[in-house]
């Protein structure tokens, strides 16, 4: 006969190699289980899904949806174009004699006509952003020019 040690330790290595194979079991079971449940949630909703799509739309709900893309295009664009490099201003040289402007960035400081470029407004002092008009775009000032008499032609 055995011992109350061998017994005890028959009984344990028994309960455990069952509980093992109980909870191998359980947790596949819970897995199919949820498999299967999430694959019913799926399904339910798709069918759902498809009943409502098919479902003729109401006029406002079509010119809200209109609208509203609408906006979402516009507030697109508008946020594409403010934030790109590409349009930030430029700012150029201007010569209030030929009016005309040449980029910035240009080493030239003499226009051809012999008139030194304007790079700033000499009234409110802001860089010049436009590369024609004998107008500050900021203040409105007048660019000076020389008084015309009419010869200017003869002079060149």
């Amino acid at each position: 006969m055995q011992g109350p040690t061998e017994i005890l330790k028959a009984m344990t290595k028994w309960l455990f190699a069952h509980l093992g194979i109980a909870l191998f079991s359980l947790t596949v079971t819970a897995i199919v289980l949820t498999v299967g449940g999430i694959y019913h949630i799926y399904e339910t909703i798709l069918i759902y899904t498809n009943i409502v799509l098919l479902l003729p739309t109401p006029l406002w709900a079509t010119i809200a949806w209109v609208f509203l893309s609408g906006v979402f295009i516009y507030i697109r664009m508008s946020k594409s174009q403010s934030l790109s490099p590409s349009k930030k201003p430029k700012y150029f040289k201007y010569c209030p004699e030929c009016n005309y402007g040449i980029n910035v960035k240009l080493p030239n400081i003499y226009c051809s006509c012999g008139t030194k470029y304007l790079e700033k407004c000499p009234n409110c002092n802001k860089k010049i952003i436009r590369d024609f008009g004998r107008i500050c775009s900021f203040c409105g000032y007048n660019f000076p020019t020389k008084p015309k008499t009419g010869q200017e032609w003869m002079a060149r």
